[in-house]
């Protein structure tokens, strides 16, 4: 349930953190110096970070804070000079001091969090100097013109979760008798906004084969037949 103080405290070959589910706290400088951790995914029972907890973390470039989530400590993030995302599920911004985040580039950090919290966040003097966005977005699937499909995913979900959804809905598909279901337009990539995808749906062609020859000086030596 909690990760004591300076349990971790400059272990340079870290990188990556699997969290027990009912983690409550993470200590003082717990992982502080910790120069080669990428990511911080906090489950969702922890409420407490203390300070200095991930200060020099400076290879760390995205955190998941959990809604349970109501302090967290001075300097806990300072250093951190590589965030670039941060999704905080918490509804109304945790009250946080300027140095949390210190020698951070807030301008360049994406602060994700739930879409009804965007305007309080942007208007919160500390978490305001972040690039706010919402953490949901609504993807759609198009067919012939009418949308048949739409899924909430959130900010940065990957392109195959989105690939998985765009699957159901080709098992799905009426295609008109002589035509042939070809792509997504456009090409389906990771969320970064609402988005609808078209299937394009064309006429079916008719394959010829043929054989493609390679030859060495003028000598044949490979054949292929497509």
């Amino acid at each position: 349930e909690e990760i004591g103080d300076a349990m971790f405290y400059c272990c340079p070959a870290l990188t990556t953190i699997k969290f027990p589910a009912h983690l409550a706290s993470i200590g003082e400088q717990a992982f502080e110096g910790c120069t080669s951790l990428t990511s911080v995914v906090l489950p969702d029972e922890t409420g407490l970070i203390y300070k200095n907890a991930f200060k020099g973390c400076t290879a760390l470039e995205s955190v998941d804070l959990p809604a349970s989530v109501a302090l967290i400590g001075e300097e806990a993030f300072k250093g951190c000079s590589n965030l670039r995302t941060i999704k905080c599920r918490v509804a109304s911004p945790v009250n946080i001091l300027p140095n949390v985040f210190q020698d951070v580039d807030c301008r360049n950090v994406a602060l994700i969090v739930p879409n009804q919290s965007v305007n309080a966040y942007k208007a919160n003097s500390a978490w305001g100097r972040f690039a706010v966005f919402p953490l949901n977005y609504d993807i759609s699937f198009k067919v012939n013109g009418s949308v048949v499909y739409t899924v909430p995913k959130e900010f940065h979900t990957p392109a195959a979760d989105v690939k998985a959804e765009a699957k159901l809905v080709e098992q799905q598909m009426t295609i008109p008798a002589g035509k042939v279901f070809k792509h997504w337009n456009p090409e389906i990539t990771t969320v970064i906004k609402d988005q609808v995808y078209e299937a394009v749906i064309e006429p079916a062609a008719t394959v010829t084969k043929c054989t493609i020859q390679f030859a060495v000086n003028g000598v044949p030596k490979t054949s292929f037949l497509l």
